[in-house]
Order: structure tokens, then sequence, then C-alpha cells
């Protein structure tokens, strides 16, 4: 699974690479059924509050031609995600890494479009 997220363009991408599928939104719909779907799913996340922290170390490494940074994300002391993020991208990079990516999901299963879009409501 592959996730891009686009801070300044209000969006994010997540990528299924087995499926050959996708879904493109804005971030902040996603943040909002994110945190619904949450509190729907774990209600007992509730009652044991974290602090939830995001650490930079610094550790970098060459992903794909990219240069990225490794962060984490801390609840409490627990580690619950770690991430490789870069700023090296061009958006419009993106868009057109992704059309290519549509055509080839689209040949590989007949001709039928495999990603989506959602606007939320």
């Amino acid at each position: 699974m592959t996730t891009i997220m686009d801070l300044k363009g209000d969006r994010i991408i997540l990528i299924d690479h087995p499926s050959k599928k996708y879904l493109s939104m804005t971030l902040s719909v996603w943040e909002k059924e994110m945190a619904k779907q949450l509190r729907k799913d774990q209600p007992f996340l509730r009652s044991n509050e974290r602090a939830i922290t995001v650490r930079r170390f610094g550790e970098t490494a060459n992903i794909n031609g990219f240069k990225t940074e490794k962060i984490e994300v801390l609840a409490g002391t627990e580690l619950i995600e770690e991430h490789w993020m870069t700023r090296d991208v061009d958006m419009s990079e993106v868009d057109r890494v992704m059309e290519r990516a549509s055509q080839g999901f689209s040949k590989d299963s007949g001709g039928e479009q495999e990603g989506q879009e959602f606007r939320g409501n």
C-alpha cells in the first residue's frame, strides 16, 4: 500500500498495489472519516487517551530516487506508525504517474477502470 499526501493541495491518494486499485480524496474529508471510523470501531481507545507525538530523528534514505526522512508516530511511549516522508515531489509529476498507473491497471483488468475518487458529502 502506498499513501501520497499533498498537504498543500489538501488531498490524499491511497494505492493498493496487489488489487490494482486506488482511492483519491481530500485530506480533510479523509481525516474526518478516519476519526469517525476509529470512534465507532474502537470506543475503548477513548478511555485510555494518550498523547500522540511525531518524532524526526534525521535518519534519511533514498527511496525510489527521492530523499526521504524517517518519521515515527507514538501514542504515549508506544510506537504505532513509521513513515518515510519526502518534500522532493512535484505534485504535477504525481498526477502524471497516477494517470499512467490507472491506465496500466485498466489494461491489466480488461479495460475496466479500477480507481475511484471520493469527495465526501
